[in-house]
């Protein structure tokens, strides 16, 4: 079971915090539960938002959609390759992108879903569990 880990790193004006240090040779990251206040990822209780890649999950500032910025997504644009898909969950209600995240989002992937936070964890899972290169960010719906 992987460790919460408190690893502060920052990418251009990202700041975040590493959920697990996870190799390839891990399992891949799974949200185990979702309840609105909070995620179980790998059977790590989180209370935050969160960015997820197929083995790895940071914690992420955003605790509103309102609160996303183009700069929320950089964590994605530093990939190489470029995500398949990457799933937005805007907590209670489907996201909607303002041009300049819309930009940033269609410039860091193939393809992207904006859903329910709920529907989102279920797509994240199974993408990744069919082995697709998918990212997802994910707001709390609250308590």
């Amino acid at each position: 079971m992987p460790r919460l880990i408190d690893v502060t790193c920052r990418w251009q004006r990202l700041s975040c915090r590493k959920l697990s240090s996870l190799k390839r040779e891990t399992p891949a990251m799974k949200i185990d539960g979702y309840s609105g206040a909070y995620f179980v990822v790998n059977n790590v209780e989180v209370r935050s938002s969160i960015l997820l890649l197929p083995h790895t999950g940071y914690l992420w500032r955003p605790q509103t959609f309102a609160e996303v910025t183009p700069n929320a997504f950089t964590l994605f644009r530093l990939l190489r390759p470029k995500l398949d898909v990457l799933i937005v969950g805007g907590g209670r209600s489907t996201p909607h992108l303002t041009e300049e995240n819309y930009r940033q989002v269609s410039s860091i992937c193939k393809a992207f879903e904006l859903l329910k936070t709920e529907d989102a964890c279920s797509l994240f899972n199974l993408m990744n569990e069919e082995g697709r290169h998918v990212g997802a960010a994910l707001i709390r719906a609250g308590f």
